[in-house]
């Protein structure tokens, strides 16, 4: 992923003016280099919607802490109404997600779950109190949730008490901080460069409109100035050539003679 990023830098280098390039450039460096530089400090954060009740906060770091260091960050509330429905980029940075959510399941739970990204490892946590019918409330729950969330729910009867054991299967997890945080930098590294990616190939769209009036005017000048129709072919020809040329150039593909003559006879 990061030769795969430093291909698009390169990609935007050449595509760039210089002082265009030179603002763009750094900014895109310190981002790849800030995932490059995570520590080893794994970080869990706890989402929810607006009216759902969370254990106490102080607890949780004393839970989930071992030989290892743990961050836990508690994002804003999110919001039971959104237009996009799209998480805070502050989520995307953690090693692990806690949803909590209370029975029964919201449509804007159901939203917001579906949004989290599927290669981030995320939990359930359902306020569920022990007097309920747990079996036949889960298998309901499992049934409007998308497969990935299969053995991921946490149960919570709202005591303080049960967290230790609510938080287990997470603990157990956080012993491996190594492996953790190189998942977590592939998945940032994979998000940035198609982010990246999205931004090139719009830059390399402007590039080839600016080619292609240029190229349009070109071959009308040329049938403006001759009459002979054979000249006009041949003058389509040799400027979609170097037409395709440039696109090539703009898309970083290697293109034989041979085929660029013949694409360009079409």
């Amino acid at each position: 992923w990061v030769r795969r990023c430093h291909d698009v830098l390169e990609n935007f280098e050449y595509l760039l003016d210089e002082g265009e390039n030179n603002e763009s450039k750094k900014e895109r460096i310190n981002s790849l280099q800030k995932i490059l530089d995570r520590s080893e400090e794994q970080n869990i954060g706890f989402l929810k919607t607006k009216g759902v009740k969370l254990p106490d906060r102080g607890n949780f770091k004393t839970l989930l802490e071992n030989k290892n260091q743990v961050k836990v960050s508690f994002a804003p509330a999110l919001p039971v109404r959104d237009q996009n429905w799209i998480l805070p980029d502050l989520i995307h940075e953690q090693d692990f997600i806690v949803y909590s959510l209370s029975l029964p399941m919201s449509a804007a739970d159901l939203l917001w779950i579906k949004n989290i990204p599927v290669d981030q490892p995320s939990w359930l946590m359902v306020s569920c109190e022990d007097s309920v019918d747990w079996l036949d409330e889960r298998k309901a729950l499992e049934t409007q949730l998308p497969d990935r969330w299969v053995n991921r729910v946490l149960k919570w009867n709202g005591s303080q008490e049960e967290m230790a054991t609510v938080l287990a299967p997470i603990k157990k997890l956080l012993e491996q901080p190594k492996k953790n945080s190189d998942i977590t930098k592939q998945r940032l590294l994979s998000r940035l460069h198609t982010s990246w990616q999205k931004d090139l190939e719009k830059l390399r769209r402007e590039k080839f409109q600016a080619i292609q009036t240029k190229s349009q005017w070109l071959v009308a000048g040329i049938v403006f100035a001759s009459p002979v129709a054979t000249t006009d072919l041949l003058a389509v020809t040799v400027v979609n050539g170097l037409m395709i040329r440039e696109m090539s150039k703009i898309w970083s593909c290697k293109m034989k003679p041979e085929l660029l003559e013949a694409v360009s006879r079409q």
